[in-house]
């Protein structure tokens, strides 16, 4: 899987924006993630250029499972792209063998640690039901709302001065879209 997966890589290499030529030797591919949702088993792998994050790609360990991934992919390419917060960029979208492969843009992010998580289940849960469920709300509005639970972070500062600034009016729904159960907070009588 690996020499398919490093094959694609050359094949649009053009497509991520490096500006060093194309070294086999110094890709390295590392499964990070298998998500197994029977049938829909999701491999992710992190892919790195000279020790430098390259993308993430995303596969399936099933064929019969092509389609979810290919629309996920297409949902995130038409996902629009803001001064605040945007999906991951995707490089492209190619075949491996019989299953779908798309490579994504690397977001660097804050490593969670189960111990980590399970800690941060009541400041979850209390973000969570602070937020606003129906209708709209201004940005500036739902800032004030939320922003005594804001973690202290230079990044996520910046995001909510950007939605202070804008006062624009947000609309409220769900939007993650994917509803598989590791996706959804709660408990045996509320998610």
């Amino acid at each position: 899987m690996r020499d398919a997966l490093t094959a694609l890589i050359e094949k649009h290499w053009a497509t991520f924006g490096v500006h060093q030529s194309y070294e086999q030797d110094a890709i390295s591919i590392t499964k990070f993630c298998q998500r197994v949702v029977q049938p829909h088993t999701k491999v992710l792998f992190f892919v790195s250029f000279r020790g430098v994050p390259l993308c993430i790609m995303k596969t399936v360990r099933t064929p019969v499972c092509n389609e979810n991934l290919l629309r996920e992919a297409a949902h995130q390419a038409a996902a629009p792209r803001t001064a605040v917060i945007s999906a991951p960029k995707v490089y492209w979208v190619d075949q491996v063998g019989d299953r779908a492969v798309y490579a994504e843009e690397y977001i660097n992010a804050l490593p969670v640690t189960i111990p980590d998580y399970r800690a941060l289940g009541p400041h979850i849960t209390e973000f969570v039901q602070a937020l606003p469920r129906y209708g709209s709300i201004r940005s500036d509005d739902f800032i004030a709302q939320i922003g005594h639970l804001l973690p202290e972070d230079s990044i996520v500062a910046q995001h909510a001065r950007t939605l202070t600034d804008a006062k624009v009016d947000l609309a409220l729904g769900l939007t993650h879209g994917d509803l598989g159960r590791q996706n959804i907070l709660g408990t045996a009588g509320r998610a």
